[in-house]
């Protein structure tokens, strides 16, 4: 669960959102994307950048109509200094021009 990353518990947070993945249910693809932007962000907690990285461009691939995964993915490069990435990502982001109505939207990125 997400919690776990607040707590810094980011080992608990991976293995309990990898198996959050692999459940029958779920298969709401904006769900599975946050789940895949917390074990992302956990990685890079851990300094395992290179599984960071895998993590946060399969949560684009899950749902690349969301302008959170984008976003998230250029935080991510910003923090490494990737400027392409950075820019890549945020052009991506502003392709996003929908706003989703569900409790996953991030108004830091509208």
């Amino acid at each position: 669960m997400a919690v776990f990353h607040f707590y810094a518990r980011y080992e608990d947070c991976i293995r309990t959102l990898k198996d959050h993945l692999q459940l029958p249910s779920a298969t709401w693809a904006d769900e599975r994307a946050h789940s895949m932007l917390y074990i992302a962000r956990s990685y890079a907690a851990l300094d395992r950048h290179k599984e960071a990285e895998h993590w946060f461009t399969a949560a684009c691939r899950q749902a690349p109509h969301l302008r959170e995964t984008w976003l998230s993915l250029a935080e991510y490069a910003y923090s490494r200094e990737d400027w392409q990435q950075v820019l890549l990502a945020c052009i991506e982001a502003l392709k996003r021009t929908q706003r989703p109505l569900t409790y996953l939207s991030d108004s830091r990125c509208w």
